[in-house]
């Protein structure tokens, strides 16, 4: 059985953990739009309504992935929402699937 979405989820997985790593181990808030995986914001408002724009699928399918990394343990955050996820940072098992776990982490660096 094919899973359809790959590609676009390697993709997608990339760039956050890309934007992950650059912070580490500073969290950051995560959407599609400060990933460049979408051109605009995913509403607009219209006769003081928020309507989704055509951007919308992005923002869906960023947390998603967010939220899918998130309960396989690669990163962690505060909250999730329906198109961002705030205080997202990497978590020891993130760290090790980029292999960019610091010096600092390693046993051998402590044990006398």
């Amino acid at each position: 059985m094919e899973l359809i979405n790959k590609n676009r989820f390697n993709e997608t997985v990339t760039h956050i953990f890309e934007a992950l790593s650059i912070a580490f181990p500073l969290p950051i808030d995560i959407d599609a739009e400060t990933l460049g995986l979408a051109s605009g914001p995913a509403y607009k408002v219209v006769n003081y309504s928020q309507v989704p724009t055509d951007e919308m699928d992005a923002y869906l399918f960023v947390i998603a992935c967010v939220e899918w990394l998130e309960s396989s343990d690669y990163l962690r955050s505060t909250k999730i929402y329906p198109t961002s996820a705030e205080n997202v940072v990497l978590t020891e098992k993130g760290i090790d699937l980029l292999g960019a776990k610091p010096m600092s982490l390693l046993r051998g660096n402590y044990v006398g």
